[in-house]
């Protein structure tokens, strides 16, 4: 069994050839190698009130996409993006 590990990722470190604050990339300080059906899990999110108020079916939706290197493949990179709603 892993121990359990914290990734913490801020924005105010993304790389050089980030698009912008929300869009961004961060590189690990190290490369980390995880065994085949490793499990991940977002904790926690800190996202700053910067948008008006939330509502209901106008303004109430998240977006945000997770994508990975696949091992197997060369260069390949596996997408999933998401999409929830945000409660008013």
């Amino acid at each position: 069994m892993l121990p359990i590990k914290k990734i913490y990722v801020d924005s105010r470190h993304k790389t050089v050839d980030s698009e912008s604050d929300i869009n961004f990339k961060y590189e690990l300080a190290v490369s980390l190698h995880m065994p085949q059906n490793a499990c991940f899990y977002i904790t926690d999110v800190c996202i700053p009130h910067v948008w008006r108020t939330i509502n209901k079916d106008f303004n109430d939706k998240i977006y945000f996409g997770v994508s990975a290197n696949v091992g197997f493949l060369v260069g390949a990179v596996a997408l999933n993006d998401w999409i929830r709603i945000i409660e008013p």
